[in-house]
């Protein structure tokens, strides 16, 4: 048996957006908005991050909620993209930059995976 923790499952986004009551109120209604599109199976939490789940109905890749942008999120070609929110820390150029990161995705939330292996937000 396993001592690490599970990830917690929502009945609703909103449910799980409580849990994160310092995400900016100007990037809830895009998110609202986005997900709203997505057919959704399952929202989750991991056990030590600060993102929420999104599980397609479809069994597409997961979509990332961040405080600042959502990952994961496909176009009409089916093609990944992230969609950075309106209040964001995202800066050009840094280590802060997001989406251009190459490397595989993680099986279980599609985050892309760190050199070390294992990803940081599911284990």
């Amino acid at each position: 048996m396993s001592d690490s923790p599970k990830r917690r499952e929502y009945a609703s986004l909103e449910d799980a957006l409580r849990q994160f009551p310092w995400w900016p109120t100007a990037n809830l209604d895009v998110i609202r908005q986005i997900a709203a599109e997505i057919e959704i199976a399952r929202i989750y939490t991991p056990p030590r991050s600060g993102y929420i789940g999104l599980v397609p109905e479809d069994g597409g890749p997961i979509v990332s909620i961040h405080s600042g942008y959502m990952a994961g999120l496909r176009n009409e070609l089916g093609k990944r993209y992230w969609k950075e929110l309106p209040v964001n820390r995202i800066r050009e150029g840094d280590s802060a930059q997001i989406g251009h990161a190459e490397g595989d995705p993680c099986p279980e939330c599609g985050i892309v995976l760190p050199m070390s292996g294992p990803c940081d937000y599911c284990y």
